[in-house]
């Protein structure tokens, strides 16, 4: 009797042992096979690690999020996940659900050095369903321009362009400017040369065929766009370029010690000096926002200076 007591006890024990050690494992299992640790840094010293996820349809994906230097922001494009703040030494934890498969990009969304632009990485989302819809090439691949080389206007203009004016003068724009397609594949210095070489509009001066130019930036800008325009704008572009578009931000002195960073990520103040480009250059916006975010933004900065 004494014998089968102890050896009901030694095997309680080692079931509860096992019973243990059984749980233990499976919570680590669990741990590892739906959480990350994503680590931000400097791009200089790294960026994203990993910079690649991959989940499938419907998973929960847990993120702890770590600073390892500055302050860093996380945002996923083309979702409604909203941005989170990564202070050093405060961890943050997420949890992401994605519905349909497709490649989804996350990015740094606070200006953290010079290649602060560089910063995202991809969630692979795998499974079945409906694919993420593909906008298609951005603008300026369609257009063929090389956005990280110099793009000079031949002219400016001497004062603020007025489409308020434009609508005073005594002269019609002519249809063909008033297309979306002219307003998405031209500069507005390019505008400026098409409309100069008018006749119909040869007895209007250089600064009132700038006018035109400002209208036709206005007619295709709704206040929707601005307001998008402006958030966005603030978000990714104000640290560089100015609240109000004045180059004045707080890291411009930076980007102006490099002439090819200055063309590179400038979009605000290539127009400023005479320069354009049709489509954001910024390598963050045009590799995760819809064309339509984009296209808010580029609204946004040209109607900075119209009227």
């Amino acid at each position: 009797m004494r014998r089968l007591s102890e050896d009901s006890a030694r095997y309680f024990l080692f079931a509860l042992v096992g019973g243990v050690l059984l749980v233990v494992g499976a919570a680590r299992w669990i741990d590892r096979s739906l959480a990350f640790e994503l680590h931000a840094s400097v791009p200089e010293n790294g960026g994203w690690s990993p910079e690649s996820l991959s989940i499938g349809v419907g998973e929960a994906l847990r993120l702890r999020l770590v600073s390892d230097d500055v302050l860093h922001g996380f945002a996923i494009g083309q979702s409604d996940q909203p941005e989170l703040l990564l202070e050093p030494g405060k961890p943050v934890e997420t949890t992401l659900l994605f519905t349909r498969p497709g490649k989804y990009v996350y990015y740094c969304t606070r200006w953290c050095g010079l290649d602060h632009w560089r910063m995202r990485g991809t969630i692979d989302v795998v499974g079945p369903g409906k694919a993420l819809e593909s906008e298609g090439e951005p603008l300026f691949l369609t257009l063929g321009l090389d956005i990280d080389a110099p793009h000079p206007a031949q002219v400016v203009p001497q004062q603020v362009p007025s489409s308020r004016q434009a609508a005073l003068l005594d002269a019609d724009l002519p249809e063909g400017y008033r297309s979306r397609a002219y307003y998405q594949s031209h500069s507005p210095a390019q505008a400026w040369a098409d409309l100069r070489a008018e006749s119909s509009l040869a007895h209007l001066d250089d600064e009132q065929i700038w006018d035109f130019v400002a209208y036709i930036w206005t007619i295709h800008t709704t206040p929707v766009e601005l307001e998008e325009g402006e958030r966005l704008y603030q978000a990714n572009c104000a640290a560089c370029h100015g609240e109000n578009g004045s180059g004045d931000g707080v890291m411009a002195g930076q980007l102006l010690q490099s002439t090819a960073v200055q063309a590179r990520h400038c979009c605000m103040v290539r127009y400023y000096a005479g320069e354009w480009a049709p489509a954001c250059p910024i390598g963050d916006l045009s590799s995760h926002r819809s064309k339509s975010g984009i296209s808010s933004v580029t609204c946004g900065l040209f109607n900075l200076k119209w009227r």
